[in-house]
């Protein structure tokens, strides 16, 4: 079989450029959908706060902490939404664990927010505060 040049290599280009697009406009729209579902890389807050309660134990060990006000808190759509002092409930990082506080300690701590995991709040350091520091504690509504 000899191969021959096509008859009307207009129409040929025409063709492969119109098979190209719905390729190309597929590939983008994979593109964009990978971006979209791409994990959020975590928020970081620092604040100090009050031990209420430890729940459970090992990775399912939870503080409940009635933390200062966040000022700079944003909600998982990444917009400012400032948070009031209130007790919520934080997973501590594995090599957090053996350090765990007892309840009535204050702490300062840091904190990672990751809206897909659990803990969703999740402790990566902490450091216990001598018991005379003032925090600054509203009324809890928890």
């Amino acid at each position: 079989m000899v191969a021959r040049a096509p008859r009307h290599p207009e129409r040929v280009t025409a063709l492969a450029a119109a098979l190209m697009r719905p390729r190309a406009l597929l590939l983008a729209g994979l593109w964009l959908l990978a971006g979209c579902s791409r994990e959020q890389a975590p928020e970081h807050y620092a604040t100090r706060g009050l031990v209420r309660a430890r729940e459970g134990s090992g990775a399912e060990l939870r503080l409940a902490i009635h933390h200062e006000a966040l000022a700079t808190f944003r909600d998982r759509e990444g917009q400012r939404a400032p948070m009031s002092s209130m007790t919520m409930l934080f997973g501590l990082a594995k090599e957090l664990e053996r350090a765990a506080p007892e309840a009535g300690t204050k702490l300062a701590f840091e904190f990672e927010v990751r809206w897909d995991e659990r803990p969703t709040l999740q402790i990566t350091r902490l450091r216990e505060l001598p018991s005379e520091t003032e925090l600054a504690l509203t009324s809890d509504h928890h």
